[in-house]
């Protein structure tokens, strides 16, 4: 999927959301970290992967 594509989704879907080719290891667990951190990022994180999933379900 495209970056482009990605930025361009409601609800910040755009940040739990990115391309594998785009990502580096340190990357990835950092993201992973974020997701799973109990502050407000990690709530809109969760959220936003959440709407993303969902969005899945219907294509």
């Amino acid at each position: 999927m495209p970056a482009s594509w990605a930025s361009r989704r409601p609800g910040g879907i755009g940040e739990a959301i990115k391309s594998v080719g785009e990502m580096r290891a340190a990357d990835g667990c950092a993201s992973l970290d974020e997701l799973f951190s109990s502050g407000e990022t990690g709530k809109r994180r969760r959220k936003a992967l959440a709407e993303a999933v969902e969005l899945q379900n219907y294509q």
